[in-house]
Parts: structure tokens; sequence; C-alpha cells
């Protein structure tokens, strides 16, 4: 399978095509490691992105957290994978996976996975329904965001019944958009230039 007939599965669009193999390799990339994400494309081929009936084997590092997926390394004498992001080695492996009965996750074809997770005792209702933030750079060219402003557009009519939207708009100052409020348009404005931690924002805009 080729990028093209990957990106077509998976929905997304990345900047490389490997992993920088070492951390001097990762800081001299002109074009930083990130990914483009459509998460309402749907798939041409929906066996190849699998469902899997089991929370994600998560990265035990403190501050990390990332998933099991096909850059991770896994030893199998020592029962211990190793994080593709942060370095982590001591990942513990669950023992009765055999090198040749591995996960999905570890097969390059399925960089992207569904889980399907069991209920969280937490959450006694379950998990709330989807959310959709839209993040638009306000300084953009007028005829670029006229075409934008379009795209945001089809793109709402095509959302799912019961998905959550959010807008923030972005140029000098930050502008969060509250899409739920009737009369007047309502909308908290942040220093662009101002650096706050995330309990104040959540204070701003909630």
């Amino acid at each position: 399978m080729d990028f093209a007939e990957l990106e077509a599965v998976e929905g997304l669009r990345w900047p490389w095509h490997s992993w920088p193999p070492t951390t001097p390799a990762a800081a001299s990339l002109v074009v930083p490691t990130s990914v483009l994400c459509s998460p309402l494309q749907h798939p041409t081929a929906p066996d190849l992105l699998p469902l899997l009936p089991y929370a994600p084997l998560r990265c035990a590092s403190p501050g990390c957290g990332a998933a099991l997926n096909p850059f991770s390394r896994v030893h199998h004498g020592s029962a211990r994978w190793s994080c593709a992001f942060c370095g982590a080695a001591a990942n513990p492996f669950p023992r009765l996976l055999a090198p040749d009965a591995l996960p999905a996750e570890l097969f390059p074809t399925h960089s992207s996975v569904e889980y399907l997770l069991p209920p969280d005792p937490a959450e006694p209702g379950g998990p709330g329904p989807p959310a959709l933030v839209f993040v638009i750079d306000a300084a953009t060219a007028a005829e670029e965001l006229t075409v934008l402003k379009d795209e945001v557009r089809r793109l709402m009519q095509g959302l799912p019944e019961g998905i959550r939207v959010a807008l923030v708009t972005f140029a000098a100052s930050v502008w969060v958009h509250d899409l739920g409020f009737e009369g007047c348009a309502r909308v908290v404005v942040l220093n662009g230039e101002r650096e706050l931690e995330s309990d104040k924002v959540c204070e701003f805009v909630i």
C-alpha cells in the first residue's frame, strides 16, 4: 500500500514518510512532525481501519501517554516496548502476545485504529457526544478566507446529529465564539500577547 492509498483509508496526511531516529535528527527538521487529520472522511476500505475491542496500550512515562503504534519497538524477551515519542523503553508488554500474534496497532497498515473503550466508572452516563473545534487564522488573505468560510459551511451541513461544534479565530487576539448564545454575537477575546494558564482560560470561556 503506497502513501496515497494509506491516506485515503485513514484520512491522515503527513509531511514526512519516516520517523526521525534521533533527537538531533528531529531538531534539524525543516518541517515539524505533524499530521493533518480529516476525522469525518468516510474510509474507502472499512476493513483496513479496524475497531479494536479494548483500551489502547499507553506509554507509562510521565507526561507522555502515547499509544502503542507501528513505530514502537517491542522487546519480546523482556516483555517491554519502547515509545517512539519519548523514547521510554520500560513500558510493559503483555506476555500473552506472541511475536506471531501481534496486536493490530503494530502493523504498518494500521497506523490509525479505532478503540471500543470499556465503560468508564468515572463517567456514569458514558462518554459525551463527539466535539469538533474549528480553529481559523483570521489574518488569512481575504480571498482565501472567503473560500475557507464556504468550506466550513459545507462541512457544517454534513455533520452528524448530536455533534458539538466550537469556533476559535485568532490574529493579534484570540476570539472564542459562543455559538449557542442567541440574540447577538457573543465572543470572549483573549490577548494574544499574554500567556494564560489553562485553568484561567477555562474560567473565562466556561
